[in-house]
């Protein structure tokens, strides 16, 4: 099998889309055909038994026998797979992009991608957005944020995982601040002032920067209505790794960037005093009912408005977390961290030091 035109991939372009663009460069109208051409092509040409592949990874190798070349893998699975509501039902357009350079861009296909971020114009033609046939569920990223994401990482060669990457980081802020403010409404947290909590999160400055930096940020911004930022902080780390029912567990979704969430959220549960004496307290507990003569008073410390239901669901979420090891690294374990004043900041410096 032979193609005249063998163009390389671009880096925020999917691999299907990459294929289908071969296909119409080589005259295949109807690109179908053109993918079980070089399916069977494959088939014939290599010993691999097909059915031992995934059925979306051969059109990929057949491009790589047939170019003799490698094809860097890309983020298109989280496109077939993760969550749909990130997704628009169709890929938008900008046909000045297409008239610069003829390939569709990854980012065409996120939902809250709108307007081209090069030349400010709109991909979908008027109107298509308010008839539900980009998506049924709105936009989820208020203007201008998801284009001034893909802008921060245009000039980066993975810019696929950078860009879809900051996209559900800042779902899982959105996540966090919903199950808080719903935990807490009877705690001096009004459900109204949820908006305005999520339009400070959903800021391009910040664009960039770490899960823990983020969950600093949403303490903060909490402790202005009420409460310490140290107990936000441990409100938090309850929240984002609980998971039973009953207890302080996160209002929303799983996404890949969770890890890193959860890495950070470990680090505050062997580094802050209060958790880990409770936490060595409750290690041994079998039964729920075992946590009804614990008290969390260290944990909330001089939080006053805390109702009775939101205590339990408090402990709830330290029994349902007894069991988990802290995540502290060994450099980490070398230094005093339970004397120190900012333990974030002494493990921004030892992860410096061993990255």
């Amino acid at each position: 099998m032979k193609l005249i035109y063998r163009g390389r991939k671009k880096n925020d372009e999917f691999i299907f889309d990459y294929v289908a663009r071969i296909g119409r460069s080589n005259g295949y109208t109807n690109i179908k055909k053109f993918e079980k051409s070089i399916i069977d092509y494959f088939e014939h040409e290599s010993e691999v038994i097909n059915n031992d592949l995934n059925k979306n990874a051969i059109p990929r190798l057949a491009m790589e026998r047939l170019f003799s070349r490698n094809i860097e893998l890309d983020e298109s699975h989280r496109y077939m797979h993760s969550r749909r509501y990130i997704w628009s039902k169709v890929s938008g357009k900008c046909e000045k992009c297409l008239r610069e350079v003829s390939y569709t861009r990854f980012y065409w296909r996120l939902n809250s991608y709108r307007y081209c971020h090069v030349h400010g114009d709109p991909i979908f033609p008027e109107g298509i957005a308010e008839n539900g046939v980009i998506n049924t569920i709105p936009k989820l990223l208020p203007k201008d944020l998801c284009e001034s994401i893909v802008k921060f990482y245009e000039d980066s060669d993975s810019i696929q995982n950078s860009v879809l990457n900051e996209v559900e980081r800042f779902y899982v802020d959105q996540s966090i601040v919903s199950s808080l403010v719903f935990y807490f409404s009877s705690c001096g947290i009004p459900e109204q002032s949820a908006n305005s909590l999520r339009e400070a999160i959903w800021n391009a400055k910040l664009i960039g920067l770490s899960a823990s930096d983020r969950i600093q940020n949403i303490a903060k911004l909490f402790s202005y209505y009420t409460g310490t930022e140290v107990f936000w902080l441990r409100m938090i780390t309850l929240t984002e790794r609980s998971y039973l029912k009953h207890t302080l567990a996160i209002k929303g979704h799983w996404f890949s960037v969770e890890g890193e969430y959860w890495r950070y959220c470990h680090f505050l549960m062997g580094t802050d005093i209060k958790l880990v004496e409770i936490f060595t307290k409750v290690s041994g507990f079998r039964e729920r009912k075992e946590m009804e003569s614990v008290t969390v008073a260290g944990v909330i410390e001089n939080f006053s408005s805390i109702t009775d239901e939101t205590e339990k669901n408090i402990k709830m979420a330290i029994f349902a977390l007894r069991g988990i090891k802290s995540w502290v690294s060994e450099c980490q374990k070398s230094e005093d961290l339970f004397k120190k004043k900012n333990p974030h900041q002494v493990y921004m410096g030892n992860l410096n030091r061993f990255v």
